[in-house]
């Protein structure tokens, strides 16, 4: 596994662009119901006010339903992130595959959650089309600052459409070799720039 892979709206590209930082995510607001209710929430959500963070991936760029539904229907952009850059540049980094497991066995879950990386590592099958990976950050500040120098390439979808707004910055920064950008299209195709 040498790449993350992170799909967003032209928005939310444009602003890590123009920022240069990764916020992190929101147990709140996760996709699965688990990680927001139960238990096991309440006991390491108290642990472990602000000392663990982390961010959501997947380990492939050509996964359609993420397409689909984070990169606004082919209208955003999937950005791949070298390992070994993040490793390098944020020490305070650990980066663990999502196990899937059905919630009908408790016993297993509860075999399996020791901490609350653990548990925020253990998602229903039902999101297994999305090939997550998480980056469990333990570091003191509140977000990845300088995460552009990690990019190594940036797909934009088939319906991708850069405006001024987002395109000069983006432009320069391939043009400098700082990334590579390939445009993805409906048939799986991928075209370099």
């Amino acid at each position: 596994m040498g790449f993350l892979y992170n799909y967003m709206t032209i928005e939310k590209f444009a602003n890590l662009v123009k920022t240069n930082k990764w916020i992190f995510s929101d147990v709140g607001r996760t996709n699965d119901f688990r990680e927001r209710g139960i238990d096991y929430y309440s006991k390491f959500e108290k642990e472990n006010r602000g000392l663990l963070k982390f961010a959501c991936f997947s380990s492939s760029w050509k996964i359609a339903p993420m397409w689909y539904f984070y990169s606004g229907n082919y209208t955003g952009v999937c950005v791949e992130f070298s390992i070994e850059k993040l490793k390098e540049k944020y020490k305070d980094i650990e980066i663990e595959e999502i196990k899937y497991m059905p919630i009908s066995d408790p016993k297993s879950w509860q075999s399996n959650i020791a901490t609350f990386k653990d548990y925020l590592s253990i998602k229903t099958p039902d999101w297994a089309y999305e090939h997550e990976i998480r980056l469990f950050y333990t570091g003191e500040d509140d977000s990845l600052f300088g995460i552009l120098s990690c990019i190594s390439k940036v797909y934009t979808g088939h319906d991708c459409i850069l405006n001024q707004d987002n395109v000069n910055e983006f432009s320069s920064m391939i043009a400098e070799g700082k990334f590579k950008h390939a445009h993805f299209w409906p048939d799986g195709d991928v075209s370099s720039w």
